[in-house]
């Protein structure tokens, strides 16, 4: 059974002018909610072999926020690396990333909206109740989806064949 956890960025500044959005910082709560997500994905025992994280600053300040509750839980080998392709790609870009994952390992994407919500969503099959419900009310900064899947390998994932373990919105 494989797994696939996708979180949303979490808060970010608005920037301005002068700041482009690849650069934007993560505002306080951002910060609050990224520390939050990481010790409550520890807590869940979720522990990714592989994290593949957007190249943007919000997406690499999340994964610092996350990553001192995760580090200790993570499997030996973990693989963490930055790929561009998440900034502004769409799902499809995102189900490709994923899909080339060796191992049948959990997979952390760290990305953006629309992208992670979409990729969310279709991978999903129909019904799954409440969690379902909340996450098709949006996926707002810093959410987490779990999807599993019966298959054995990354490249065997199809779209609709999913389950959706969790959805998990931050407090903060």
């Amino acid at each position: 059974m494989l797994q696939l956890l996708l979180l949303r960025h979490a808060k970010a500044e608005q920037g301005g002018a002068a700041t482009a959005d690849r650069d934007r910082v993560l505002a306080p709560r951002g910060i609050a909610q990224s520390v939050e997500m990481g010790q409550r994905m520890a807590l869940a025992g979720y522990r990714p072999g592989t994290i593949i994280c957007s190249s943007s600053r919000r997406t690499r300040d999340t994964l610092m926020g996350i990553l001192p509750a995760l580090m200790p839980i993570l499997p030996g080998g973990a693989e963490i690396r930055l790929d561009p392709r998440l900034y502004e790609g769409s799902d499809q870009t995102y189900l490709d990333v994923a899909r080339m994952a060796e191992g049948p390992a959990p997979i952390l994407l760290i990305g953006h909206n629309p992208a992670t919500h979409a990729l969310a969503s279709s991978m999903v099959a129909e019904g799954g109740g409440a969690r379902h419900d909340a996450m098709a009310k949006g996926f707002p900064t810093a959410a987490l989806a779990v999807i599993t899947f019966e298959a054995e390998r990354w490249h065997q994932v199809e779209r609709g064949t999913g389950r959706l373990e969790a959805f998990i919105e931050p407090t903060a």
